[in-house]
């Protein structure tokens, strides 16, 4: 199912992609893309998503209530994130150990210890059907939507007030905004962390230094 207005969901979008650029794109990951997600990139380019519309309900464990930060697509954000999927998205893929039967598809506030990825391969779940995962030691992969569409339409607007509570991985690179949050920072620091807008790009930017360390 194609959407008809993919720029209601992001806050920050990438770079619309044409024709050509999507066979690029295709090239480098070595996959046809779905006619959603293709609809999406050639719309959009991707990117960050509007808090409005960012909460996938119903993930396992710690993961629930987690925000999806940026979907991968073309270029970069207007905050200068890498949000390409041939380029950034392919290194994250080699650099987390990605299985090959999936495509990353989007990370989330908690970097990339919890993603979700395009099922190719896997005979356990429908081709197409966008799963979450958890690529710590141990973690699963957990069918969260039937497309790209249906991922889309399913998110709900994000709610801090259990951060708290939440407990990230910790003692690993890519933890994202909530491991900061409740790392070892200064009083200033902190609340300098707490102003809008402040939260998602730090996560970005914690995002950006596995590409570029």
């Amino acid at each position: 199912m194609i959407l008809e207005n993919y720029a209601d969901f992001f806050e920050d979008p990438g770079e619309p992609a044409d024709d050509v650029r999507i066979a690029d794109i295709e090239r480098a990951i070595g996959r046809r893309l779905p006619e959603d997600y293709r609809a999406l990139i050639q719309e959009t380019g991707g990117g960050s998503l509007k808090l409005s519309r960012c909460v996938m309900p119903g993930l396992p464990g710690a993961a629930e209530g987690l925000s999806t930060d940026n979907i991968f697509g073309n270029g970069k954000i207007a905050t200068g994130a890498n949000v390409d999927l041939a380029e950034f998205g392919v290194f994250l893929m080699e650099e987390w150990e990605i299985p090959e039967e999936v495509l990353l598809f989007a990370d989330t506030e908690d970097g990339m210890h919890n993603c979700f990825v395009i099922n190719y391969d896997l005979a356990e779940f429908p081709r197409g059907a966008i799963l979450h995962l958890d690529t710590d030691p141990g973690g699963k992969l957990t069918k969260v939507a039937d497309s790209v569409a249906d991922f889309l339409n399913a998110l709900e607007p994000y709610n801090d007030e259990g951060d708290q509570d939440y407990n990230p991985s910790a003692g690993q690179e890519g933890v994202g905004i909530k491991g900061v949050w409740h790392g070892v920072l200064s009083e200033t620091l902190t609340r300098a962390i707490a102003e809008e807008g402040v939260r998602k790009f730090v996560c970005e930017a914690l995002i950006q230094k596995e590409f570029h360390r």
